[in-house]
């Protein structure tokens, strides 16, 4: 069986069990309590229980697929499947296969589970309407669930391709290097809050020298 229809199936679960609900804090892979066993055309996958958000859902599913996706974030999605030489980056016009991402680079990710109808599978937001906290498990049945198409608005498409009949290993270190520095636009909302963050830092520190410059000046004058 293909494994974009694998990933598809396991989203499917996590959407629609009330084990799995919204948490981007620590049980965001899950709760570490154990696995659910996922029936898919007589196979049997497991996905941990518990908790995911956005992102580790997608993620999550597509590596108990078999696809070793290197990626923790929505932040850094584009890069990690992308690099497993497995996906290929399309624009909104391309019509999404189940286990297809769809994907806003720095926000919000989610899945195809079907085409027709065209459905999405995707983790949204906790019991309290918040994004941590909360109790295990999905308390309203909308922390995850799967509905129709809608634009968050997504950036791209990320399209399986590796079912193609052809080797499906995993393109050298040299060939990702060379993708990523030549065609791959990187998007790290992380990295922007570290520049603002030590941006802000070396402005309290010149504040802060200005002001004993000052304190000294008008010891002077006193």
């Amino acid at each position: 069986m293909q494994r974009n229809l694998i990933a598809a199936a396991l989203m499917r679960h996590l959407c629609e069990h009330d084990w799995h609900g919204y948490t981007q804090g620590a049980g965001r892979w899950g709760d570490g309590d154990g696995y659910c066993p996922v029936d898919v055309d007589g196979t049997t996958y497991y996905v941990a229980q518990g908790d995911r958000d956005c992102s580790s859902a997608v993620i999550s599913c597509w590596q108990a697929a078999g696809v070793d996706v290197q990626a923790t974030y929505t932040g850094d999605m584009l890069y990690g499947f992308l690099s497993t030489g497995l996906f290929e980056k399309r624009g909104l016009d391309f019509t999404a296969q189940p286990g297809d991402i769809y994907l806003n680079y720095s926000a919000h990710t989610a899945m195809c589970i079907s085409t027709d109808p065209d459905l999405l599978g995707e983790f949204s937001i906790n019991e309290y309407g918040g994004i941590v906290g909360g109790q295990v498990g999905d308390q309203t049945g909308y922390e995850a669930y799967v509905h129709g198409y809608y634009d968050f608005p997504w950036d791209c498409i990320l399209h399986y391709i590796g079912d193609d009949g052809e080797d499906d290993d995993m393109t050298t270190a040299a060939d990702v290097w060379s993708y990523r520095n030549k065609n791959l636009e990187q998007y790290d909302v992380y990295q922007n809050v570290r520049d603002g963050r030590d941006y802000a830092k070396q402005a309290y520190d010149k504040t802060v020298a200005l002001e004993k410059k000052l304190d000294a000046i008008l010891k002077k004058l006193s």
